[in-house]
């Protein structure tokens, strides 16, 4: 360890930091509260980084600077009397920890550089602790929107990598990770004057610090306790908002959480805690009114090696007016370039322009449509929490691995993606993967596997739910459905609607309720969540081997390719991810079959044919098939045919909701307004076709 007067092993990262901060203070004064925030946090990683060094030279000027930069901040709220004099000040100091740096990894002279950091005072050492209160209600909106958004994400990193530390208690590179977000939250909720969160976030990390010092052993137990503390600053800073900045957590929790922590301190070989403690429920109370903000990333460069921030953040409700006027742009083109009066212009110039105007809108368009793309790996690392709690509560070994990370999705689908998905592994957990002794009987391991994948396919996102656990009971499944009374002992099934019987309202094959499972409300929130966000569920189970569950949703809710086709008088969208083919059928293809209806026969196949006049009521009078067009569609593993009168091409559509009214639409998921101003609808495929069954 280093001492005074001796040589520094300083590392690179923290070179490249300072070196960082050394570009962020060019133009100190003309800063604005976002870019001093920054620089902060570059000050906080590096206090982190030099902690180990027991430099108290070292550690002072960094605090001093820390603090500096802090009252640049505040100044709205505490005004510095001499800012140029203040910021000269800064360089100054800055200067002398450049200095000390250098010489102590040179290994020369640097008693009088010591000396006079020793004798410098600091900032707020004799601050009182009234006057944090006041800079709570002060401190400036923007501000505090910004530690608001920082604090939520260093709680999405957080959590994942304390779940990471529990399968790897003895790596010091996630422990340190897992430090620095703490020592930030300390510090910045101190001098915003947030008591309960700064107190939470101290104590926890001084366990960390045991930790990182080999003081204190992780296990199981540490790992419960810093969970606790991650959920009682999530319950603080969820309900936070630059309206309302009441840390709504009851005191007597937060007494018996730091009770807890600070026995881990106290006695850190024995890591005891009480085996009944009350965590908090989050999600029910997550302030309603907090508007979330949007990281935009520009660039994929590390953002150490960066002058300046590559992102900003905006307001999501700005994003979204954004994207609805880009809609409304497309719209209004779509209605200009199909005006009849236009089509009849022959002119080569005025059509040379119109193209190129298309050319630039619809560059517009997906470049706004990518605004809203984000990376779906934040979602599913939260699923690492779900498992833990799962297997600690029911004695089960189960494995979670992730897959598809950085798939990107629309941030408008992955905010209602966390509950599904809740619901999905904790049914395969619960009925899908069997007890060890089990699993050891049928040959395999005792350790089960939950695998989350998400990725592309077509237009759509697909989110795999797979377990390696004893697949779904069809029989089984089937009985319960007939004692319930939703299906007929005469009803033609398929497998799949069989399997499908578990989305049903109160449906459940388990005989005990437990806190997981038995009610028969779990899956049929997950179909209702998926419907809702445009999507369908397909299942694919061998019994012994496992169960795939198959969520698949458009990659955005707001804009769709589709294929434009008329019905009678009636246009409707096909979204272009459900399309296998079109033709036109001959006499001998067509077939009427016992309780299946119409048929089209394609390569040995006999695939149903749904007529939209009729399911629609746009018509009674059945035309001859031969003389319309089919559209065969898939959806999940099941292939359907739909009767059209005429094929008008493909086109992008602005996805409007059908309102309160038509929202329950059977086999429409939406509609768009046409380049001639009518009205088209947007097929849902899944839906029409389960409900023609």
């Amino acid at each position: 360890m280093a001492q005074f007067g001796g040589k520094m092993n300083i590392d690179e990262k923290t070179e490249v930091l300072v070196n960082t901060i050394s570009m962020d203070l060019f133009d100190l004064d003309e800063k604005d509260n976002q870019d001093l925030t920054g620089i902060l946090k570059h000050f906080e990683i590096l206090s982190v980084e030099v902690s180990a060094l027991n430099n108290e030279a070292l550690n002072k000027i960094i605090k001093i600077l820390k603090d500096a930069i802090e009252s640049l901040i505040l100044r709205e709220i505490e005004p510095i009397e001499d800012l140029d004099a203040f910021v000269k000040q800064i360089y100054l100091n800055f200067e002398l920890l450049q200095n000390l740096i250098e010489k102590t990894i040179s290994g020369s002279n640097h008693h009088e550089i010591i000396q006079k950091i020793n004798d410098m005072p600091t900032v707020h050492e004799s601050e009182p602790e009234e006057s944090q209160e006041l800079q709570l209600e002060q401190v400036d909106s923007e501000l505090f929107g910004d530690f608001l958004n920082e604090s939520r994400e260093y709680i999405d990193s957080l959590e994942s990598n304390i779940i990471e530390l529990e399968k790897f208690p003895n790596n010091l590179r996630i422990i340190n990770e897992i430090f620095r977000p703490f020592h930030t939250l300390k510090g910045v909720s101190s001098f915003m004057g947030l008591k309960k969160l700064n107190h939470i976030s101290h104590e926890t990390e001084n366990i960390l610090d045991l930790a990182r010092n080999s003081k204190l052993r992780i296990n199981k137990n540490v790992i419960s306790v810093i969970l606790i503390a991650i959920d009682h600053i999530k319950r603080i800073v969820y309900n936070l908002s630059e309206e309302d900045r009441t840390e709504r957590i009851n005191d007597n929790e937060i007494e018996n959480l730091i009770i807890l922590l600070k026995n881990l301190v106290n006695q850190p070989e024995t890591n005891i805690i009480p085996e009944k403690i009350s965590l908090p429920e989050l999600r029910s109370e997550i302030h309603p009114e907090s508007q979330p903000e949007l990281s935009i990333d520009t660039s994929q460069d590390s953002p150490v090696s960066k002058k300046t921030d590559d992102s900003i953040r905006i307001k999501t409700d700005k994003l979204d007016y954004l994207i609805d006027t880009v809609g409304e742009l497309v719209i209004s083109f779509n209605l200009i370039r199909e005006d009849k009066n236009i089509i009849q212009i022959s002119d080569h110039e005025f059509i040379k322009k119109i193209s190129q105007l298309s050319r630039v809108i619809s560059d517009l368009q997906n470049a706004s449509m990518a605004l809203r793309m984000i990376p779906i790996g934040n979602t599913l690392q939260k699923m690492k929490r779900v498992v833990r709690d799962y297997t600690n509560q029911n004695h089960k070994d189960i494995n979670l691995v992730l897959e598809g990370e950085e798939t990107e999705i629309d941030r408008n689908i992955v905010d209602s993606l966390y509950d599904p998905l809740v619901h999905m592994i904790r049914n395969s957990c619960d009925h899908g993967i069997e007890d060890a002794e089990e699993r050891q009987m049928l040959g395999k391991p005792k350790e089960g596997n939950v695998t989350l994948a998400a990725y592309h396919k077509g237009n759509s996102l697909v989110i795999d739910v797979i377990d390696d656990g004893k697949g779904l009971n069809k029989k089984k499944i089937y009985e319960k459905a007939l004692e319930k009374g939703l299906i007929k002992k005469d009803d033609p099934l398929t497998d799949d609607q069989i399997f499908k019987l578990i989305f049903q309202p109160g449906f459940s094959t388990v005989e005990k309720v437990t806190k997981v499972s038995g009610r028969g409300v779990g899956m049929d929130v997950v179909q209702q969540a998926i419907k809702n966000l445009g999507g369908h569920v397909d299942i694919i189970t061998e019994t012994g081997v496992g169960s795939t569950f198959r969520l698949v949703f458009p990659l955005t809710l707001a804009i769709i390719e589709g294929m434009l086709v008329k019905v009678e008088d009636q246009l409707y969208i096909i979204p272009i991810g459900n399309i296998q083919r079109s033709l036109k059928p001959d006499k001998s293809q067509l077939n009427r079959v016992f309780e299946k209806g119409e048929t089209l026969r394609l390569n040995d196949q006999l695939i149903p044919i749904i007529r939209l006049n009729k399911k629609f009521k746009l018509s009674e009078t059945e035309k001859d098939l031969s003389e319309s067009l089919l559209i065969i569609l898939h959806t999940g593993n099941k292939e359907f045919a739909i009767a059209v009168d005429h094929l008008i091409g493909i086109q992008s559509v602005v996805v409007k909701s059908l309102g309160e009214k038509f929202k329950n639409l059977e086999g429409v998921s939406g509609a768009t307004i046409m380049g001639d101003g009518r009205v088209g609808l947007i097929l849902d495929a899944n839906e029409l076709y389960y409900e023609e069954k």
